[in-house]
């Protein structure tokens, strides 16, 4: 198995606006998978967060977008993760046609 993970952060420096972007390769057998998480930025206590739970789940709250600006260097990196991901799935899928021709 390889990883790799970057992570975006905003232009605005704040440590609540991230994004970590990761690409697992697990091997021949699996495919490559890649990951984006977001930062969450809500700092709530533990009853606060049941009850937006409770509310989501019940549909009276909506789960809010966050924005990320990142900077043009992470950009660069995001684009040569995704095409190292890319390189990778069309690897796997070559490999799998493969054995269903064989």
């Amino acid at each position: 198995m390889s990883e790799d993970t970057i992570y975006l952060g905003c232009e605005c420096q704040s440590p609540d606006h991230i994004v970590r972007v990761a690409f697992f390769e697990w091997g021949e057998k699996d495919p490559p998978d890649f990951y984006l998480e977001l930062q969450a930025d809500r700092h709530l206590g533990f009853w606060d967060r049941v009850k937006h739970a409770v509310r989501y789940v019940l549909g009276e709250e909506n789960l809010g977008w966050h924005d990320v600006i990142p900077v043009k260097q992470d950009i660069v990196k995001l684009h040569e993760l995704t095409s190292r991901y890319l390189k990778a799935y069309e690897i796997y899928e070559g490999k799998q046609n493969e054995n269903k021709t064989a």
